[in-house]
């Protein structure tokens, strides 16, 4: 079985927007900025959820 990445080193990936997104491309620079990134977008969503 092959594996479409196996050893590359890719500098992008996706996320998902809502449960039944296929994905849009996300690029980062390092995995802070991921992690920064990503909670980032957590806090945004919580606080969409508050406002319901």
């Amino acid at each position: 079985m092959k594996f479409k990445y196996a050893g590359r080193i890719l500098a992008y990936d996706h996320k998902h927007r809502h449960s039944s997104d296929k994905g849009v491309p996300y690029e980062f620079r390092d995995a802070n900025q991921l992690l920064t990134d990503f909670f980032a977008d957590v806090d945004r969503v919580l606080q969409e959820v508050q406002k319901r």
